[in-house]
């Protein structure tokens, strides 16, 4: 029965993992289609409600209506 725990568990970290890695890039690429910098996730990681601040700016500029984007016709 142990065995069958530590299966389940570690693949359910391996797909947490997963999931995390491509959140980021897919978060990055949209940062990126609105003309904003990708290191802007980084600020998501602060602790202490800092963070919470970053992850709704950074929200709010995935939203607004993007400049002039070189990899987009507008």
């Amino acid at each position: 029965m142990n065995t069958n725990n530590n299966l389940a568990f570690t693949l359910f970290c391996l797909i947490t993992i997963a999931y995390g890695i491509l959140s980021l890039a897919l978060t990055t690429r949209r940062l990126h289609d609105t003309n904003n910098s990708g290191w802007w996730i980084v600020g998501t990681f602060i602790p202490f409600r800092i963070g919470d601040i970053v992850s709704i700016y950074v929200f709010i500029l995935t939203l607004w209506p993007s400049r002039k984007n070189k990899w987009r016709q507008s």
